[in-house]
C-alpha cells in the first residue's frame, strides 16, 4: 500500500508545478504469459491505465494501473482429483512506476524507452473454483513510440516486459491513446 501512494503522491506534486505537462492514457495490452514449467505460453489481455508527468521535453514520470481482461488456460492432470482438469491463468492487476526517455518532440512520431518497476498479482483457478492468487514485483522495460494526431492527442504502440522473475515472463505488445492536460 505504501508503494501505491508514494507513487501517487511524487507524480501528484510533480503535477502541481508543471500542470500543462501533465497526460493521461490507456492501453489495450496483448501480454504473453510464458512458464519453463509445465504451463508453458498463454495468452492474456489487459487493459492499462497510464498518468504521467513530462519533467523535460524528453523525460517523463508515469504510473500505471492495469487489470485483466482475459485470461487463458491449458490441461493438466490432477493428482487431488485423479482426472484431467483445466487450470485458467488471470491478470488481476498490475501497477507501476517508470521512468519514460525519448527524443525530443517531432512533428509526428515520438520513439521512447521506458523503465520502472511493476507488482504483478495472477490467479489460477481449477475447473473454475478459485485455487490460488500470487503476487510478486519486478524490474519493468519498453520501447514504444506515440503517433501525434493532435497537439494533445497521440496513439500509442509499444512493447513492455512487466515481468521476468522465477521462470515466469509477461510481456508484450499494447496499443492505446495518450491525451495532454
Amino acid at each position: 500500500m505504501k508503494y501505491k501512494i508514494s507513487a501517487i503522491m511524487a507524480i501528484s506534486l510533480l503535477s502541481a508545478n508543471t500542470v500543462a505537462a501533465t497526460y493521461g492514457g490507456a492501453n489495450l495490452a496483448f501480454l504473453d504469459y510464458s512458464n519453463s514449467g509445465p504451463v508453458g505460453d498463454l495468452s492474456l489481455t489487459a487493459a492499462v491505465g497510464r498518468f504521467g508527468v513530462e519533467l523535460t521535453d524528453n523525460v517523463g514520470l508515469e504510473a500505471r494501473l492495469g487489470v485483466g481482461l482475459a485470461g487463458d488456460s491449458f490441461d493438466a492432470f490432477s493428482l487431488y482429483f485423479m482426472r484431467p482438469v483445466e487450470v485458467e491463468i488471470n491478470l488481476e492487476n498490475l501497477a507501476g512506476v517508470y521512468v519514460r526517455v525519448g527524443v525530443p518532440e517531432t512533428n509526428i512520431f515520438n520513439p521512447y524507452l521506458i523503465l520502472g518497476y511493476t507488482k504483478v498479482k495472477l490467479e489460477a483457478s481449477i475447473d473454475g473454483l478459485v485455487s490460488d492468487q500470487d503476487s510478486d514485483k519486478d524490474l519493468s522495460f519498453g520501447i514504444g513510440a506515440d503517433l501525434k494526431v493532435t497537439s494533445n492527442f497521440t496513439l500509442n504502440l509499444e512493447y513492455m516486459n512487466y515481468f521476468d522473475k522465477d521462470a515466469v515472463e509477461i510481456s508484450g505488445f499494447a496499443l492505446g491513446f495518450v491525451s495532454r492536460f
